[in-house]
């Protein structure tokens, strides 16, 4: 995670977003995921390649208590990497210490509604989870392997552990995003039943 400090007191971070390549910043409030740029602003600096740069600017007396900071994101070839960072300052500068990935579990945490996707948040945990559970059944008792094709990773992702697709849709910062992204996993694992007559 990168971040600069600036001469007028404020502290600059770089968030990329896209679905593969990027990687959204958040901060930890009350045991829930708020995103950083909620807390200051943000400006798209840069676009291209299936992502968007942007600078987000906070006061830095925000980290004058110590604050947890999430980096979430995906690798090109669509793998999530979640870190945790703690930041705070230290004998007047601002520093940030990574958190070892076996000292925390990102599933303990809630991600903070931002817009109206309630309903299919809601959905998503209402009809794929026993839909997954169904295909599990049906390949179990069939002996059969069912395995979309690698262009399908997000589909596969969702079937192998729909809690973890559903975390990735909540990365996203926007409610729009998270809309499309649940809505669209929701589709593909119905088709998939579909596909097995159920």
């Amino acid at each position: 995670m990168y971040f600069a400090e600036l001469d007028d007191g404020s502290v600059k971070f770089d968030e990329e977003r896209g679905s593969r390549g990027g990687r959204y910043l958040y901060m930890e409030e009350e045991g829930e995921l708020v995103p950083l740029a909620s807390r200051g602003t943000a400006e798209k600096i840069r676009e291209g390649g299936g992502t968007r740069n942007y600078e987000i600017t906070l006061d830095r007396e925000v980290f004058e208590d110590e604050k947890t900071i999430y980096a979430l994101g995906t690798s090109n070839s669509g793998l999530f990497h979640p870190r945790k960072y703690k930041l705070r300052i230290e004998k007047g500068e601002l520093v940030s210490e990574k958190v070892d990935s076996e000292e925390w579990n990102l599933q303990e945490l809630e991600f903070r509604e931002i817009g109206n996707e309630r309903f299919w948040l809601t959905s998503y945990k209402n009809s794929v989870f026993p839909m997954v559970e169904l295909v599990d059944e049906i390949c179990q008792d069939n002996n059969f392997n069912f395995r979309p094709s690698k262009k399908a990773r997000r589909t596969m992702e969702t079937l192998r552990n729909p809690e973890k697709s559903l975390y990735i849709s909540l990365m996203f910062n926007t409610s729009r995003s998270r809309i499309r992204s649940l809505k669209q996993k929701i589709q593909r694992i119905r088709v998939i039943c579909t596909f097995f007559g159920r």
